[in-house]
């Protein structure tokens, strides 16, 4: 769907057009929408990663509802198959500490197109080897904080990615590397104070 035509389809044709089984309305609402849903679960959870998480997860389920209630196969590229979080916290005697272990599997990040590798697949590759994936990726995060018995001070500190895991992405097969961003690890050290 053009972007510049995305405020003059209403609501009520895009669902129509979602019962129709077109990926171009389900784009256009996932266009529309995902930085809404996006900044209010990071304004909740104030965690990029998990904000970013939970919202993909409503639109699969969004998905898979379409699917279920109206009988289609809406497949939609560029969601993760799995994500998994687990996040034990503790919290005593005013310590609070938390680890974070997020994963999410790779997905497909754009399907390769016969037209555009007619003499590759003619010398015997296939037009898959050029599907673009981006890679699986677990990352730990630690926060520790101490709140003082007065209730007016609080000392924070965040380490994130402390498993140093990189970005990366590869194409048609996990040998073939397309990308791959060390991002490393970040730390903060915070102190708040209430007057």
């Amino acid at each position: 769907m053009n972007p510049d035509k995305s405020n003059s389809i209403s609501e009520q044709r895009l669902l129509k057009l979602l019962k129709e089984d077109s990926l171009a309305a389900f784009d256009e609402i996932f266009n529309r929408y995902w930085g809404r849903l996006f900044f209010a679960t990071l304004n909740i959870l104030n965690d990029r990663e998990v904000a970013e998480d939970v919202v993909q997860e409503v639109f699969v389920n969004s998905t898979e509802q379409c699917n279920a209630e109206y009988g289609g196969i809406l497949s939609v590229g560029g969601f993760y198959k799995d994500i998994d979080n687990i996040i034990p916290y503790y919290q005593r005697n005013g310590w609070e500490f938390r680890v974070a272990i997020s994963h999410r599997s790779d997905f497909l990040l754009q399907a390769g197109l016969p037209t555009q590798y007619e003499d590759e697949v003619e010398l015997g590759a296939t037009v898959a080897d050029f599907d673009r994936y981006e890679d699986s990726r677990t990352t730990v995060d630690i926060t520790g904080a101490y709140i003082f018995p007065s209730r007016k001070v609080k000392i924070l500190a965040q380490a994130r990615n402390v498993s140093n895991e990189p970005e990366a992405a590869y194409q048609g097969s996990e040998s073939r590397y397309d990308r791959h961003t060390l991002v490393g690890r970040t730390y903060f050290l915070g102190l708040s104070l209430k007057f």
